[in-house]
């Protein structure tokens, strides 16, 4: 089977089953050859690492347009994680408007949780649908949008805040994103550009490490965030 995948002969083969065996990561016995303790460790370590190496050979021209800096380092380096995803990129048209998936996976979600730095035109009628459902609702914001909020929709989160059907926290620093949204089915983010304009590319995925792999995120960002009144 080995032979087979990796498409070469039995005596090709020969010489790398020599130098495994001398740095002791595989053992013969009785016909067979298998894992030494030591093997197993590289093996293990090995797995993850191509995975990552695969998720970035195949995303290289989409990470390097963008800021990842927001991300902190023990989840960058998990970011293979998200696969399977889909990158999104709407017609320019619809770039201000809230993704279907999204809107269709919280509409029958038990939560919704969202840092952003920016507030779409729509999304005020969003809130006050889902939380009208009774879906638990947590919203992180950079200051600058803090303070947009309080000039141009004070009355409509305070009125959020005051029935207990959102959270609001305020992040201190750069947040270096557009948007992270995370519901009970779907994580997705859209990414500045490496310039800091906004991307009209989102990225999405339904997958179950996913959604561990966003809710750590936002656990990150809500941990350094201070709990807002709107008062």
């Amino acid at each position: 089977m080995i032979l087979e995948s990796l498409g070469i002969s039995s005596q090709a083969l020969v010489p790398t089953i020599r130098m495994l065996e001398h740095n002791n990561i595989i053992i013969h016995h009785d016909g067979t050859y298998g894992l030494t303790s030591i093997g197993k460790i590289a093996v293990d370590e090995m797995i993850p690492f191509l995975q990552t190496l695969e998720f970035l050979e195949s995303n290289i021209d989409y990470l390097a347009q963008h800021k990842l800096g927001f991300i902190p380092f023990d989840l960058l380096k998990r970011i293979r994680e998200l696969c399977p995803y889909k990158i999104m990129r709407p017609h320019f048209s619809e770039v201000f408007e809230f993704n279907k998936v999204l809107e269709e996976t919280t509409d029958s979600s038990k939560s919704f949780r969202i840092v952003t730095s920016l507030l779409l035109p729509s999304f005020t009628s969003f809130l006050s649908k889902w939380a009208d459902e009774g879906i638990e609702i947590s919203m992180i914001v950079s200051e600058e949008l803090l303070t947009k909020i309080r000039s141009e929709h004070l009355f409509f989160f305070k009125g959020l805040l005051h029935k207990g059907q959102i959270k609001i926290f305020v992040y201190p620093g750069d947040m270096c994103l557009q948007t992270l949204i995370l519901n009970d089915h779907c994580f997705s983010c859209n990414l500045l550009s490496k310039g800091g304009s906004i991307s009209r590319e989102q990225l999405i995925s339904c997958h179950p490490g996913a959604l561990k792999w966003g809710k750590e995120l936002f656990e990150y960002y809500k941990q350094y965030s201070a709990p807002v009144t709107l008062v």
